[in-house]
């Protein structure tokens, strides 16, 4: 029977959380941040700013969605392993 690390599985989900939630502050930031450059060598105030931003929220979301899907592997190979190792003994 496996050991169950309950604090092991809270810090790695504190570290997945902060980790989801950095990259997407990250990208959002880093698009607002280029277009209000955008802006001021432009001289078109708020359009390069939002579409950046927007651009900038939708690779968030594409960060954190191919995150939790490669998570959701990881944690499907682990179970899987787990249970053949359970049934071989």
């Amino acid at each position: 029977m496996p050991e169950k690390r309950p604090f092991g599985q809270l810090a790695r989900g504190f570290a997945v959380a902060s980790t989801l939630g950095m990259g997407f502050a990250a990208a959002v930031g880093l698009g607002v941040y280029l277009g209000y450059r955008c802006d001021q060598a432009l001289g078109w105030q708020p359009f390069c700013t939002l579409a950046l931003g927007l651009v900038g929220g939708i690779v968030g979301i594409v960060f954190v969605v191919r995150t939790v899907g490669s998570l959701n592997r990881v944690r499907r190979d682990e179970d899987s392993g787990a249970g053949s190792s359970q049934d071989h003994s």
